[in-house]
């Protein structure tokens, strides 16, 4: 998951952006895993902590532990007071540094789609599960544009100017160029504000409302 040092190399900016999406769909994730007290975790691809922080606090699970690539993200997630219950690691989803049949639960929240061979991780998500236990995860549906940022995206691709990056809807890492964006004239950056407020809904009160969706599996390893 090297290649997506760049994008996620600013901890705190991420958690400020997609924390409350975490939040929410991490919630709703657990309650439909329903997992047991008392399990043995490993989440993989931790980023700002905030997954692993719902696990903490709602599944009471034995132990913690969590991996992801990036330094920034497990730096900022070990600085969280979880950190004292939680065991950080910087390594790759495709080579876990764990032992065969180590956890209970194995979960990847948002992560599955940036693991550049995802039968290999999937496989070592397996093989570091002991038997009867739960391998699980979810990913926005960008299938259907359905992302947390698909407003963003729609407005970009109404007015997107030459060169700039397009549309690959089957990947979550296909989101316009920082960069790009902040090299546009003044004006057109303008008319790209009023485009995403014209994607959105707006309620009586000024606030604004817009929604995502996430696909989960689950699997048991045989006994």
């Amino acid at each position: 998951m090297a290649d997506n040092k760049t994008h996620f190399d600013d901890a705190a900016t991420y958690d400020r952006f997609m924390g409350r999406w975490s939040r929410g769909v991490g919630s709703v994730f657990l309650d439909w895993l329903a997992p047991p007290a008392g399990a043995r975790w490993l989440e993989v691809g931790c980023g700002s902590g905030t997954f692993t922080g719902q696990v903490l606090d709602a599944c009471a699970p034995a132990s913690m532990s969590t991996v992801d690539p990036s330094k920034s993200q497990i730096d900022y997630a070990s600085g969280q007071p979880i950190s004292q219950r939680v065991d950080f690691r910087i390594a790759d989803a495709q080579a876990l540094p764990f032992p065969d049949a180590t956890f209970d639960v194995v979960a990847s929240a948002l992560v599955l789609n940036f693991i550049p061979d995802r039968p290999r991780g999937l496989s070592e998500m397996r093989r570091v599960t002991r038997p009867g236990g739960v391998v699980a995860g979810y990913v926005w549906d960008f299938a259907a544009e359905r992302g947390p940022t698909r407003p963003f995206r729609n407005a970009w691709n109404r007015r997107r100017p030459p060169g700039a990056v397009g549309r690959r809807r089957h990947q979550s890492r296909s989101h316009p160029n920082v960069k790009t964006i902040a090299a546009l004239p003044e004006a057109d950056r303008g008319r790209l504000v009023e485009l995403v407020r014209a994607e959105l809904t707006a309620r009586p009160d000024g606030s604004i409302t817009t929604s995502a969706r996430a696909n989960a599996i689950k699997a048991r390893a045989p006994d």
